[in-house]
């Protein structure tokens, strides 16, 4: 086997492929594809949060003080 072979972008697709593969025939919900799913939706749901947050307009008291 030749240096960098066993870390190739080949054999981690075959990896993470027969992980996917591993996870669709069990039935848990600590699988990968699960974990990804719930991920994708904590993630829209803080980036929700953000927009909000974003959306609400921020007040300056020194403004009010200081006038600068």
């Amino acid at each position: 086997m030749a240096i960098g072979k066993k870390n190739s972008g080949f054999h981690k697709q075959g990896a993470v492929l027969a992980q996917f593969k591993k996870d669709a025939n069990g039935n848990t919900n600590n699988s990968a594809v699960a974990q990804a799913i719930r991920a994708g939706v904590q993630k829209a749901d803080y980036q929700k949060k953000l927009a909000e947050k974003a959306s609400t307009p921020a007040m300056s008291y020194m403004f009010l003080t200081t006038g600068k």
